[in-house]
């Protein structure tokens, strides 16, 4: 009798908890989380589909670890995916700290990129760990769970524009995916019209910009990554045309370099598009259900 009580008041607290999911989530419980990092300057975000992860970017220290820790499962300690969008130090510093703490199955990098001695050296420092490395060029695409991340740039063989500092380069070509999130039909079956949208634009610049507008590749999105953390070299008023975002999110900290720009932060209020600052308003939490998304401080 006494196991009989306790199994039925654990059924009753799931079914609560069943029950707050879905009034917290009205299209369901989550498909897709995708949580923006406050890691001071640099970048790191964590897309999450059930327990399958991608860390896009490790910020510039160990910030990240803890970050993970709230955002992963406590039981979780692998990470299916990192991407490192280019190599500088801001976006990947943090990884050796999160190799030492998770294994990570696969490091995702562009097929066309301006290394580093240090970058190399992280490199095998990741594949000494286990990791494997697979280089990404336009057109791949890899999936997550119900989302899918097609790469965008940069077309395997690529080049730096003339002219540009070396900082500019590597930037020019980072890696940018956008990441779509499936909705299930009636039919369970995926609806590839999909409910929702991220575009990671890494420190992309407008050069680079302009030759994903040209490619015709798809680069609507909900939310944006905005590029090298506000730069007026990044997110021209074309890209925001051509995405059509209704968030932005700048990855930013005190120590900014002056990022974000004013002109920058004019255009995104021109085209119409809510800004979230991490150094300014904290981390922020995307969440894909089957009727949409939202988006709220974490």
């Amino acid at each position: 009798m006494d196991r009989y009580k306790k199994y039925a008041a654990a059924a009753a607290a799931a079914a609560i908890i069943l029950v707050a999911v879905v009034a917290v989530f009205p299209g369901g419980p989550p498909r897709v989380t995708v949580d923006f990092f406050s890691v001071g300057q640099g970048d790191a975000m964590l897309a999450a589909s059930g327990e399958r992860q991608m860390l896009i970017d490790g910020g510039p220290d160990r910030m990240v670890l803890s970050r993970l820790g709230r955002a992963m499962p406590f039981f979780d300690r692998t990470i299916e995916y990192v991407a490192i969008t280019h190599p500088h130090a801001d976006h990947y510093s943090g990884l050796a700290a999160v190799a030492a703490a998770y294994r990570i199955r696969q490091v995702l990098i562009p097929a066309a990129r301006a290394d580093s001695r240090e970058f190399s050296a992280v490199l095998e420092d990741l594949r000494r760990s286990g990791a494997e490395i697979v280089e990404l060029g336009a057109g791949d695409a890899v999936d997550l769970g119900d989302a899918r991340f097609d790469v965008l740039w940069p077309p395997r063989g690529a080049k730096p524009p003339a002219g540009l500092d070396a900082g500019a380069a590597a930037n020019s070509l980072s890696l940018v995916m956008r990441m779509s999130v499936f909705c299930v039909a009636a039919a369970a079956v995926h609806d590839r019209s999909g409910c929702g949208a991220v575009l990671f634009s890494g420190d992309a610049t407008t050069e680079t910009e302009d030759g994903i507008i040209a490619s015709g590749r798809t680069v609507a999105a909900s939310v944006l990554k905005v590029g090298h953390h506000g730069s007026n070299r990044s997110t021209s008023a074309a890209w925001l045309r051509a995405v059509r975002p209704e968030l932005g999110v700048i990855e930013v900290g005190p120590n900014n370099y002056g990022h974000p720009a004013l002109a920058l932060l004019r255009r995104l209020a021109v085209a119409g598009v809510r800004t979230w600052r991490t150094g300014q308003d904290g981390g922020l939490r995307a969440v894909f259900t089957s009727d949409g998304w939202q988006a709220a401080a974490r």
